[in-house]
């Protein structure tokens, strides 16, 4: 009975546990809107490289579907995607980074967070798709940056170009919890070598399948030849954690599998205690004994057992939990409430079904159990 409750309780345990991190995880600010945020991946290189001047004509006929409110480009897609690698110089400090370069409306359409200075501006795009950066807080920190509006040095292969920090950007989380965020640069210029390959529209919810497919119809007219191949930001964020949740989901079965063969167990073996009882039950009610201190006399024993079970279950919870937050470099901190509660209401349980079990001795007739006597 010990190990089965000690099994249960820590498989309990960690269920809950790993649902705290899970639910921290779906409600955490990744620092960008993944939802309805559709990209669309461009095959055809010649339009990868387009100004935006002559993109603005597919822009228009994309915008012009119902559903779609906003469009722009990246060289990435918004989630799981690396950029190019760049080498920053700055009051003599160097720091290799990851660069995206995107179009000047790209952080307004991913939801993502200017937290100081400014975004890159159309009304400005004669500067800032020249001679303007935005770096994220992780870059800023790293350069020992105290303010907006320094030059930076930026190295393209062989050559050093000088830019203007124009704004500090909120990090963005784009590969999952696992690793912490790393410096990122954002560039609204070289349309020319660095090919915006990725088409990124936010979607309204009105009608989405229907939106979806006027874009892919279009797309096609657009580039003809090969079926349109997009993804969705939140469906690729529900496929990097999709491990996590069918570990949680066996570790559920499991745990409750456990738990319930567990109280059977404990049903039997409560009713056999009882039984084994019966007489020393009997002479206890002759001498005067209350039915709440019969009570704790049988529920005694079971409960030392059942906080011991509860020691081990939390020592090889913990244990296993700790473990499996090793790999995540954003986490919950370990939630004792958990560890209480699932102890807690254990040990309710082992009451009840004990209490219900010898409730049926206490309330035998004396005479009848020790007429032989």
């Amino acid at each position: 009975m010990v190990c089965q409750f000690t099994i249960s309780i820590a498989l309990v345990i960690s269920f809950l546990v790993m649902y705290a991190q899970l639910n921290f995880m779906s409600v955490k600010d990744l620092g960008l809107k993944p939802q309805q945020l559709m990209t669309l991946d461009m095959a055809k290189v010649g339009h990868r490289n387009l100004s935006p001047e002559r993109f603005q004509v597919i822009k228009d006929k994309l915008l012009a579907i119902e559903g779609v409110e906003a469009v722009t480009r990246a060289t990435e897609e918004p989630i799981n995607d690396s950029g190019f690698e760049s080498e920053l110089t700055f009051a003599s400090k160097t720091l290799n980074l990851e660069s995206h370069y995107v179009d000047l409306d790209f952080l307004n359409v991913i939801g993502a967070k200017v937290v100081a200075g400014r975004n890159f501006a159309p009304e400005l795009a004669a500067t800032d798709t020249v001679s303007s950066i935005l770096l994220n807080e992780t870059a800023f920190r790293q350069l020992g940056l105290r303010s907006i509006n320094q030059q930076i040095a930026v190295k393209h292969g062989d050559e050093l170009k000088r830019f203007n920090v124009i704004g500090k950007v909120k990090d963005i989380q784009a590969y999952g919890f696992e690793s912490v965020v790393g410096p990122s640069a954002y560039f609204a210029s070289d349309y020319q070598f660095h090919g915006r390959k990725n088409i990124i529209l936010r979607l309204n919810n009105q009608d989405f399948s229907t939106t979806v497919a006027k874009i892919v119809k279009l797309w096609m007219q657009i580039e003809p030849g090969k079926d349109p191949y997009f993804t969705f930001a939140d469906e690729t964020l529900v496929k990097m954690n999709e491990t996590y949740a069918t570990s949680q989901r066996i570790i559920f079965c499991f745990g409750l599998l456990t738990f319930l063969i567990s109280i059977f167990g404990l049903i039997g073996f409560a009713a056999y205690n009882a039984k084994l009882r019966l007489k020393e039950v009997a002479v206890r009610r002759i001498l005067g004994a209350s039915t709440s201190s019969l009570l704790q006399l049988l529920n005694f024993d079971f409960l030392v057992l059942l906080l011991f079970a509860n020691f081990l279950g939390d020592l090889l919870a913990y244990i296993y939990m700790e473990k499996w937050f090793a790999t995540f470099a954003y986490r919950v901190e370990m939630p004792w409430a958990v560890f209480i509660g699932t102890n807690a209401f254990v040990v309710f349980a082992t009451i009840l079904v004990v209490s219900l079990q010898s409730l049926k001795a206490i309330y035998m007739k004396p005479v009848t159990v020790l007429k032989y006597e």
